[in-house]
């Protein structure tokens, strides 16, 4: 982005200047969208709990999307977490939404409507039709939960493809508190007599 040059160096200075406070400077220079592996807690009781799977929320895994030519953006539904508040309510993998509390997503408002304080939000649904993605008119509330544990051994399972047993893990976090959890489903694998393993880490932050 910054070339090695004096110009370069200067503009890079410039940039590093271009916000007074480093968490405003994260927010609007560093982060992106897409990006679900970059992020700050000011709380470190909320940044050593998130880490051992332990957080405030309602159960809801979603990604980001922005549209083509346009400041708007929409969501998709990774994975609901067991034993979430989003379990009982009528959302599952796979769903589209592109609001929330009847306002649109943006690139400026979605942080504030899907991170911000309000424990309780409602996300306007919306539908895949002709390649386009089409607002609905369903609804689904969620409630936001202190200590909600996540464990991240998602799903273990094995399949037999072209005569091969295969093992399959969904792993989605790297928390030594479910070593066990872990150890457990591939032993249990093991066991069903799997000649190949696959670890899915797609939504694992690392």
């Amino acid at each position: 982005r910054f070339e090695n040059t004096e110009e370069g160096r200067a503009a890079y200075t410039a940039f590093l200047d271009s916000e007074d406070d480093p968490a405003a400077f994260f927010e609007n220079k560093l982060q992106f969208i897409q990006d679900r592996f970059s992020f700050y807690n000011e709380d470190y009781r909320e940044l050593t709990n998130s880490l051992a799977g332990i957080s405030k929320s309602n159960g809801l895994e979603f990604g980001l999307v922005q549209f083509q030519d346009s400041d708007e953006i929409f969501g998709f539904v990774r994975y609901i977490v067991p034993n979430s508040n989003a379990t009982s309510a009528n959302i599952q993998r796979g769903d589209l939404f592109t609001g929330v509390d009847g306002q649109t997503l943006t690139i400026d408002n979605y942080i504030g409507l899907l991170f911000g304080d309000n424990d309780t939000y409602t996300l306007n649904m919306a539908d895949f039709e002709n390649g386009n993605i089409v607002p609905n008119e369903e609804e689904v509330t969620l409630t936001k939960e202190e200590g909600l544990a996540e464990n991240p051994v998602f799903l273990s399972k094995s399949f037999t493809i072209a005569g091969e047993n295969i093992g399959y893990i969904m792993y989605n976090q790297f928390t030594n508190e479910y070593d066990d959890d872990l150890y457990a489903a591939v032993q249990d694998l093991k066991s069903a007599g799997i000649t190949n393993l696959v670890m899915d880490l797609r939504y694992n932050p690392g």
